[in-house]
């Protein structure tokens, strides 16, 4: 988000959910372009506001998250991993990344690009 915030300033990530690490949740406070809101009762307020849903989970069995994304029809940007790969389609309704490398700057590439395209708007 920092790399995002000296591209684009109106770029704001919301993360939601029960802290799992106290410290990454402090990091998240020296960013401007971050906004905490903890645990929420009702999830789909944001995502009735979200612009694209980022899923940067490398381990999922299974997520719910990301069918209760796509039925707001939120683009998503995940790895490109199972099961992730199984429901997102790349340029199709998101864009999947791949976990080998510089995988930060990826999503970096994701978001930049997701922003100033056809699939967003589509």
């Amino acid at each position: 988000m920092r790399e995002i915030y000296k591209i684009d300033k109106n770029i704001v990530l919301d993360v939601v959910g029960r802290p799992v690490d106290k410290e990454i949740v402090n990091s998240f406070k020296k960013c401007r372009n971050i906004v905490y809101h903890g645990a929420a009762e009702d999830i789909f307020q944001f995502y009735k506001h979200a612009d694209v849903f980022i899923f940067p989970s490398i381990f999922e069995n299974f997520s719910l998250v990301l069918l209760e994304a796509m039925a707001v029809g939120i683009p998503i940007i995940a790895f490109d991993l199972p099961p992730m790969n199984y429901l997102v389609k790349n340029n199709i309704n998101g864009l999947l990344v791949s976990p080998k490398g510089d995988y930060v700057n990826s999503f970096l590439s994701a978001v930049m690009k997701l922003s100033n395209s056809r699939l967003y708007r589509r």
